[in-house]
């Protein structure tokens, strides 16, 4: 079936990306981090480790994020207009 074959092919990529990240960061704080917190489920409670890093507010993440967000606009404006861009393109051609 071909729902199994790309699930499973879904479960090849995340746990190659996983263990390729894995391979680059095997340092001592690291290995803490990944003792403590699951690779694919979320913890329900934060994990409090000995780093100071606190989060960034919401006005550097979002220019920081900036080309996530305007692919994610993109995107759900080519799925919302999908019905208006077919029609342009079929009267134009």
């Amino acid at each position: 079936n071909i729902r199994w074959v790309a699930a499973g092919s879904i479960l090849a990529i995340i746990g190659g990306a996983m263990s390729m990240k894995e391979d680059g960061w095997r340092k001592s704080p690291y290995e803490i981090y990944i003792e403590n917190v699951p690779k694919l489920f979320p913890r329900l409670s934060a994990w409090k480790g000995d780093s100071q890093i606190s989060p960034k507010g919401l006005i550097s993440t979002l220019k920081t994020e900036k080309r996530t967000l305007q692919n994610i606009f993109m995107i759900a404006s080519i799925i919302i207009f999908k019905e208006q861009i077919v029609y342009f393109f079929q009267k134009v051609l």
